[in-house]
């Protein structure tokens, strides 16, 4: 008799702990789709859509949303849909048929939107859109090309004040990083991060240097070497104080003095070479207090030895 009494317990109790995790959420109910995104907030979730029919089976504190089709109408309707967004990542063929209507839609993303744009075709005129003062905050753009119709559109914007954005570009296209360079000529913007598989040339510094003021500047995943005699001549970047660059090779060549980064505060170095040139450069800095991050870098003998026998000597974290 006592037997079957803890047995009918048993049963109760697991009847009462399935309720339990049934009313917390525990079940799995949401679409497959919809996850909840690394990182996120607790109550946001992450949606993959590809069509109209997607946009519906994803519950309603949907903050992040990935579209991968070049169909406008989707986008429009999770858009309208999901207007508490705070990530969207367009993962999609050529727009350049839909650009009136992607211009639209961009004009129309909350300011704090994390956007991401993916392999696309972006026209000059959503492009513009995107970086003019009065948008988003964060965009990062990889693999993508510049779509430039003949349409009188403005060779770049007016230069505007834009310390909070966030610009992240990554692409072998030398070409697009150009674009972006000479669309946002003598403007101020917060942060830049390039990552791009070809050289980094003096071509490039020379284009980094037509921004108005980048204040912290992330390079990775590329080699710096010149193709003159190994000085950029007036090359500077006045308002950088944060440089962070992850595996970056620079050659033997590359001649870059403290003038080149005056106002520079801070450095992390993750798996990089540099030149003695370049160590030479952090050593005259007087600023500069320590390398941060700086795994993987080795140092040469001489390296080392002007980062330490400065006064104060830098310290190497």
């Amino acid at each position: 008799m006592r037997l079957r009494e803890i047995q009918k317990m048993n049963v109760v109790g697991c009847v009462l702990i399935c309720c339990a995790l049934s009313a917390c959420g525990g079940g799995n109910s949401a679409d497959p789709n919809a996850t909840n995104p690394e990182g996120g907030s607790a109550s946001g979730f992450r949606l993959v859509v590809r069509t109209v029919e997607d946009v519906d089976k994803g519950p309603a504190q949907i903050t992040d949303l990935v579209v991968e089709t070049g169909d406008t109408s989707v986008l429009n309707y999770a858009l309208s849909k999901y207007p508490q967004l705070e990530a969207l990542k367009l993962w999609a063929g050529e727009y350049v048929e839909h650009e009136d209507e992607l211009h639209r839609l961009y004009g129309e993303l909350k300011q704090h939107v994390r956007l991401e744009i993916l392999g696309s075709v972006v026209s000059r005129r959503a492009l513009m859109t995107l970086l003019s003062p009065v948008r988003l905050e964060r965009i990062k753009l990889t693999r993508c090309t510049v779509y430039r119709p003949s349409d009188g559109t403005p060779e770049h914007l007016s230069p505007a004040d834009r310390d909070s954005l966030d610009l992240n570009v990554v692409s072998a296209s030398e070409v697009f990083f150009d674009e972006i360079a000479m669309l946002y000529r003598g403007s101020s913007i917060r942060h830049l991060g390039i990552r791009l598989s070809s050289w980094f040339d003096d071509s490039k510094l020379h284009t980094l240097s037509s921004f108005g003021t980048v204040r912290q500047l992330t390079l990775a995943d590329t080699a710096v070497r010149f193709r003159g005699n190994g000085s950029v001549p007036g090359f500077q970047l006045r308002g950088l104080t944060d440089l962070t660059l992850r595996s970056v090779t620079f050659g033997s060549d590359v001649n870059i003095t403290n003038d080149s980064m005056p106002d520079l505060r801070n450095i992390v170095l993750e798996n990089c070479v540099l030149s003695d040139s370049f160590a030479r450069a952090i050593a005259d800095h007087k600023e500069i207090r320590k390398l941060e991050g700086s795994d993987g870098t080795v140092f040469s003998k001489s390296e080392k030895a002007m980062l330490l026998s400065r006064d104060p000597p830098i310290i190497i974290e």
